[in-house]
């Protein structure tokens, strides 16, 4: 007991050295969703233009089975389980009490269940190639059957590296440098894309380019552990050992994180297959096109919420106020969204793609109120993601989201196509009403 207060003392007396006074969360949430707009700006640049630059020189084909590989990565990403959301809500939450160590002990066991996450990944990985490598390898006709095999398992290695690095990115927002992992984070997206576009303009193709993403991922990551060491100071090895109490806290407050993943899963991919076997190859890619195009609308709209994150983990009194200073920006930034694509939409989305696709007027404002419903939501669940408190959440997201896409698919047939997104603007009715319910509970209570 003596031994965790003086080293509680100890750390103290670095991390004031380093903290600063506390802000409003007003100013936090500027100083925060600034450097979150830009990040996201720079990455939004960066994807927009990789398309072109991958189609000029790999053709059009090789650029689709890259779109491919990639999907792996960007899938498995998703799949940590709730353990990074939740492990750094306990850490954030315990740092604004000044618990040091018991916020150390979280981290190294979170890091125990991420390695065991990864044995799995890993081992099930090899299985399923074993199984399925023949139905894998006969959707690519472009690329050389004999490195399908290397590029599948880089892959599998790059979302290792992606989930390891948003992991402990996180704990820069225990000494309020939210602003720091926003940078890294956006760094480990943003220079492995720019790696993969400056390996086909020196004319190689997938392999190098996979090769490409990974190590730049992979020192991005080395640089950021070494800069976490010199910075966190309440990290000590010396003062870790492995806690069932700890582990089963954990693993019971990201139960109710693994249906969000899988949620979105549902809705990106499961719609996607569904169109492809109902819909010609080109109205897919008219789909596909116009929802990345219109999901840029909650990219930007959320920063809002997300960027009082940190504030809210650590269980802030204002909670109220911050419901409704993020509720009242959020719909004005949806507005803006929503008068910027319905006057300019159409004229961008036919440059950017010269035209080839075609372009469906009412598919794109449905797909535009999905998206602001999105955004909405995706800037309040915060309140309930920040403080763990997301089980019966994630539950109702989850039959939400497949009740859409199974309604969606059932109406494509006597409505058309934009039936997947009337639904799933119907879903983020019901998603947003729950939401400003509850939150506006929650609030009331703690100020009763």
């Amino acid at each position: 007991m003596i031994q965790n207060i003086d080293a509680n003392k100890l750390i103290l007396e670095k991390i004031t050295s380093v903290e600063r006074e506390k802000e409003d969360f007003r100013n936090v949430s500027k100083r925060v969703g600034f450097y979150l707009a830009v990040g996201n700006l720079v990455s939004i640049f960066v994807q927009l233009i990789m398309v072109p630059v991958l189609i000029y020189c790999w053709g059009g084909a090789l650029y689709g089975e890259w779109i491919i590989i990639f999907t792996i990565p960007a899938m498995l990403s998703l799949m940590d389980f709730g353990l990074i959301a939740v492990s750094n809500n306990l850490i954030d939450s315990l740092c604004g009490e000044k618990k040091y160590i018991s916020s150390n002990r979280i981290y190294y066991n979170s890091i125990i269940f991420l390695s065991f996450l990864f044995a799995i990944l890993i081992f099930s990985s090899i299985i399923s190639w074993i199984v399925f490598k023949d139905y894998f390898s006969d959707i690519f006709l472009e690329t050389n059957k004999n490195i399908l095999g290397y590029l599948f398992f880089l892959m599998v290695a790059d979302s290792i590296i992606s989930i390891f690095l948003n992991h402990n990115s996180a704990l820069y927002r225990t000494i309020d440098k939210f602003h720091w992992t926003a940078n890294w984070q956006n760094s480990g997206r943003i220079f492995p894309l720019l790696g993969v576009a400056l390996v086909a303009l020196n004319g190689f193709f997938l392999l190098e380019a996979a090769i490409a993403m990974v190590m730049i991922r992979l020192i991005i990551l080395l640089i950021m552990l070494f800069d976490i060491k010199k910075r966190i100071y309440w990290i000590n090895s010396s003062w870790f050992y492995v806690s069932k109490r700890i582990l089963r806290n954990i693993l019971k407050n990201a139960i109710g994180f693994m249906a969000l993943p899988i949620s979105n899963l549902i809705v990106l991919h499961l719609t996607t297959i569904l169109i492809a076997m109902s819909y010609s190859t080109i109205i897919v890619a008219l789909f596909n096109s116009l929802r990345t195009f219109t999901r840029l609308i909650p990219q930007f709209v959320s920063i809002v919420g997300k960027s009082l994150w940190s504030e809210i983990a650590k269980n802030n009194n204002n909670e109220k106020k911050m419901y409704t200073y993020v509720l009242r920006r959020t719909l004005i930034l949806s507005f803006f969204c929503l008068c910027g694509y319905l006057i300019l939409g159409k004229v961008f989305f036919m440059k950017w793609t010269h035209s080839s696709l075609g372009f469906d007027n009412i598919l794109f404002v449905f797909l535009i109120l999905n998206a602001i419903g999105i955004a909405l939501y995706t800037s309040l669940e915060v309140f309930l993601l920040a403080k763990n408190n997301a089980n019966k959440y994630a539950l109702i997201f989850f039959i939400v989201s497949f009740f859409q896409v199974f309604m969606g698919w059932i109406f494509s047939f006597q409505i058309g196509l934009f039936s997947y997104p009337f639904f799933g603007f119907l879903g983020t009715v019901f998603i947003v009403l729950y939401l400003i319910l509850n939150i506006r509970c929650t609030a009331d209570n703690e100020v009763d």
